[in-house]
């Protein structure tokens, strides 16, 4: 059996991530959100290096015996001591901004806005939310993605566009259950975090002077007061008394030497599940996913498609877009492959329920390793026609 361990972050300082286009002299590093592949490189990090974990002989190991996209958690497991070896296997999921309750330890994560979710009023943030849904019937005329398929629609407003920001958890609830949040439970981006511009200049290491014509610029990330992040990770139970030891403390988090405080939360956040039932099941991403690498004979499969091998027939899709995905692999030293993630708050409605009896609020739509970094986590809810 395995345990969910609640974990709040609260930066120190500015944060800065930064996306993956290229950064060199007179260039501006474009800092961003952070992607679940940094929180899980940073709590791995944490963890394994108190364990007294050998980085340097992990990635000589790892260049000997691993290819590009071999999982490197056997071979942690195998340089830890074995009563250690839990520590390569934590799973993590997030990361999400969060409120502090004034009544409470544990924050309310805030979700990303559902694509299926729409502001009445062209360039405005202030207008009514109206839900798309699902229509019964194909119009005419219209070819639907992939055979089966039926557009969202929305026959009262004409003048609408994707809503913005985040969504509270009293939001989230009416939104699985197949009804539409309301304004209040919206929460938009300026209200919980700002970016900060600043210029720099390299220094000469060996004689501690700034280099000429070295100028950069990079965008901090800074969250507002009473904003912080929050994570899960999910242990094995015979570790998690272990595992709540180690992950608290002091975390290197992000880029520029920047320093978070973890903290393991005496309960995680209950999250909310479907009370309802509709026409099937909704499943909204909170994470980004990588589609189209599970098995190499799905090559009609398109990339912006779960590839999970027990869910329903897909009726409809929202997808607003694409992330790209690279980064360094730190332990066999060369760049990461560049993977095109679908957003967070993509939504897609299903013809039918998944036969689940875990009593778990989350569907895992990656698999492998990318479900071990948070890639591909949905909150599973239902959805009705228009």
């Amino acid at each position: 059996m395995s345990q969910r361990l609640g974990l709040r972050i609260d930066p120190l300082d500015v944060l800065f991530f930064r996306d993956n286009r290229p950064f060199n002299v007179g260039m501006r590093g474009v800092g961003d959100l952070p992607l679940p592949q940094t929180l899980a490189g940073a709590l791995r990090t944490h963890v394994w290096r108190q364990l007294g974990l050998n980085f340097e002989r992990l990635a000589e190991r790892v260049r000997q015996e691993l290819s590009a996209e071999s999982d490197i958690t056997t071979v942690v497991a195998a340089l830890l001591p074995a009563s250690d070896a839990w520590a390569a296997y934590i799973k993590m999921r997030g990361l999400w901004l969060a409120i502090a309750q004034a009544d409470s330890t544990t924050p309310r994560p805030l979700i990303p806005m559902p694509a299926d979710l729409a502001t009445v009023g062209k360039k405005s943030v202030e207008g009514e939310i109206i839900r798309l849904r699902p229509r019964q019937h194909v119009p005419p005329g219209w070819r639907p993605l992939q055979p089966g398929m039926v557009p969202f629609w929305e026959a009262e407003h004409a003048d609408f566009e994707r809503a913005q920001g985040y969504l509270t958890l009293d939001g989230v609830q009416r939104y699985l259950d197949g009804d539409t949040p309301d304004k209040t439970q919206q929460m938009q981006p300026h209200a919980l975090y700002a970016w900060e511009d600043r210029v720099g200049i390299a220094v000469e290491a060996d004689r501690n002077r700034a280099e000429d014509h070295m100028l950069y610029s990079v965008r901090l990330l800074r969250l507002c007061p009473g904003v912080s992040f929050y994570a899960e990770v999910e242990v094995d139970d015979a570790h998690a008394v272990d595992a709540k030891q180690w992950l608290q403390g002091m975390l290197a988090f992000g880029g520029e030497g920047r320093r978070a405080q973890v903290t393991v939360l005496p309960e995680p956040v209950t999250w909310p599940q479907p009370q309802t039932t509709g026409a099937g099941m909704l499943a909204a991403l909170l994470t980004p996913g990588i589609f189209g690498l599970q098995t190499s004979s799905s090559s009609d499969v398109p990339p912006w498609r779960p590839e999970w091998p027990n869910l329903p027939p897909l009726m409809a899709a929202a997808v607003p877009g694409h992330r790209a995905i690279a980064g360094w692999d730190m332990a066999r030293g060369h760049a990461k492959p560049t993977r095109f993630a679908v957003l967070e708050g993509s939504v897609y409605c299903f013809a039918g329920m998944l036969l689940d009896v875990s009593g778990s609020p989350f569907l895992h739509l990656n698999q492998s390793e990318l479900d071990t970094l948070g890639y591909g986590l949905a909150l599973k809810g239902v959805w009705k026609y228009a």
